[in-house]
Parts: C-alpha cells; structure tokens; sequence
C-alpha cells in the first residue's frame, strides 16, 4: 500500500522545479532596467501597432521617452509590413480565401550604438475565409482578426527583446 506522503513528494518536486529553472508565466515579463528609458523609432503614431507596443513595454518595467538624448535604448522598427494574398478561389474565380500578414523587423540599440543581437524579423499569419453574401461582416471579421493578429506580434517582440537582453551582452 502506497502512503499519501509518498504521492506527495514527488508532486511538490515538480512543481517546485519550474521556479528553480527561472521559468516564469507569460504574463509576467520584466525587461532590465537598464532598457529604460526606450525610445522607439520608425513606428508612426498612427500605425495600429504603436499604442500596443507601448502599453506591453511599460507593463514590462519600461518607460519611454520621446527624445533620442534621454533614450538609454532605441527599439527601432526597420520594417513594418501588413498582407493579404488569396488563398484560393471559388467556382466563379472570386477570392474565397485570404491569407493575411502582420510583419515587423526591427533592433535594439543602447545608447553608444551597441546593438543586442541581430536584426529580428517576426511574422504572424491567419487564414480568413470570404463569404460573398456577408461582405460586411467579413471586414468586421478581418479588422478583429488583425487585432488579434497585431497583440500576438507584440507580444512576440516583447519576449524576443527579453531574450535579447538575457542571452547577449552589447
């Protein structure tokens, strides 16, 4: 007969395991303090993307500034892109499928130049179907899906930064 105390132990091994290995949940990203204060450049103010990036950086410990002289780092954006290419046709040679793209590349600088690792480039992807008879509900649809697309991609940066400053010194 197995004792409850020796279902116990290896229980509470594994679930002491993840904090020993610095694992952390998703939602509680930190970036260094010697990010702050970041400038981001070549992200216009209007661009969708912009006010998301920036409520993701300051919840992870980041503040901003809107001159390069008091920045300590620069998160420049070299490349901003957003597609969408059919995926397949119907009977009629109407598009009945698209394919859409949320796309940024982009590095981090300190101050002095140096840079954290290599340019980055992250892309997301969905598939949206197009129902004729639903025009309209189908650009509602694709405007929530690019939303959803656009949280994913800063998220993605978001953590690439945080392992940028973890596993490169500039």
């Amino acid at each position: 007969m197995i004792h409850a105390r020796t279902l116990w132990l290896p229980l509470l091994l594994l679930l002491l395991l993840p904090s020993g290995c610095g694992f952390q949940l998703r939602g509680a990203l930190t970036l260094p303090p010697e990010l702050s204060p970041m400038q981001i450049q070549g992200l216009p103010a209007h661009d969708p993307l912009r006010p998301l990036l920036e409520r993701l950086l300051q919840a992870a410990g980041v503040t901003l500034s809107d001159t390069p002289q008091s920045a300590q780092s620069t998160l420049r954006i070299t490349a901003r892109d957003r597609q969408r290419q059919v995926l397949s046709v119907d009977q009629r040679g109407r598009a009945a499928e698209y394919a859409l793209f949320e796309g940024v590349r982009f590095t981090l600088q300190q101050r002095d130049g140096e840079r954290w690792g290599n340019e980055q480039a992250l892309v997301v992807e969905r598939s949206l179907l197009n129902l004729q008879e639903q025009l309209l509900g189908t650009q509602d649809q694709e405007e929530l899906l690019r939303e959803e697309m656009r949280r994913d991609l800063v998220g993605r940066m978001v953590r690439t930064l945080a392992t940028l400053t973890t596993l490169t010194a500039p």
